[in-house]
């Protein structure tokens, strides 16, 4: 990029951050920003600290950031500010490369001004974040399409940590990830592929430790059937898989769980 270019990018990238910053939220927005919020206390999907699916590192993100701020809806706003900031960016130098200067500059105006983009970037929720990774993977998809080999690897850990901010990601951008490995030679082929199944490996694995730690239940002897097995039944509200894993048969128990994390939550 030429210095013009890139003191655009500066331009666009702050002013995204101070118009996020300015305006941003000073309580939790929602019940799920609630969830989110005691989740960074203790994880535990099983009482809705966050709802399901976890949101596992999205959550870690949140406590790396509340360990400076000691905030819970503070830390996850500027992660929310930071994603946008990510978005201006990956979505100014896509623009660039494909049409040009110009319509980079508009394509970041459009995203400064845009109500939806906006309003999810200065409140603690997941889809600004979601945004982020989804530009960003799609570039380097887009780079590993047009034959650069080195790209495989990163994009290829990028969708695996996408998946651990928002498990909905996998199923949306794995089929793009797939479609740009076309070109790609077997060895590279292989490679990502291999990368992207560690890389969700290792989330899910460090997640599950941290589930059954969370739950009480033992790590051995078929606990994951057993976890399994109580989360669709309170989903379900099925009478003998209460019966069987000595839970309430309450109908209401599929319920619970986010009303018991607002009632837990302190504001001050």
């Amino acid at each position: 990029m030429t210095y013009r270019q890139k003191l655009s990018l500066v331009l666009l990238t702050g002013a995204v951050a101070i118009t996020r910053f300015v305006f941003r939220s000073h309580s939790l927005y929602d019940l799920d920003s609630v969830n989110f919020a005691l989740a960074m206390q203790r994880f535990d999907p099983h009482v809705h600290q966050p709802h399901p699916p976890g949101y596992f590192l999205y959550i870690c993100a949140g406590r790396l950031l509340n360990s400076a701020f000691h905030d819970a809806n503070l830390a996850l706003v500027v992660l929310s500010i930071l994603a946008s900031c990510g978005v201006a960016m990956v979505l100014y130098k896509m623009t660039l490369d494909w049409f040009g200067p110009t319509a980079a500059q508009l394509a970041g105006i459009f995203f400064l001004f845009s109500p939806l983009a906006w309003f999810h970037g200065i409140v603690a929720l997941t889809y600004i974040v979601e945004a982020f990774f989804s530009a960003f993977l799609g570039y380097l998809c887009w780079r590993i399409y047009c034959g650069r080999a080195g790209f495989i690897l990163p994009a290829a850990i990028v969708l695996g940590v996408s998946a651990g901010v928002r498990p909905s990601s996998i199923v949306f951008l794995a089929p793009l990830f797939l479609f740009s490995l076309r070109n790609a030679t077997p060895k590279g082929r292989w490679m990502g592929l291999s990368m992207l199944a560690l890389a969700l490996t290792a989330r899910c694995q460090r997640r599950l430790k941290c589930l059954f730690r969370c739950s009480g239940l033992p790590l051995a002897d078929g606990s994951i059937a057993k976890y399994s097995i109580q989360l669709f039944s309170r989903k379900l509200d099925c009478p003998c898989v209460h019966h069987s894993l000595h839970l309430s048969s309450d109908p209401r128990s599929s319920f619970t769980g986010p009303v018991r994390s607002v009632g837990r939550y302190n504001t001050g």
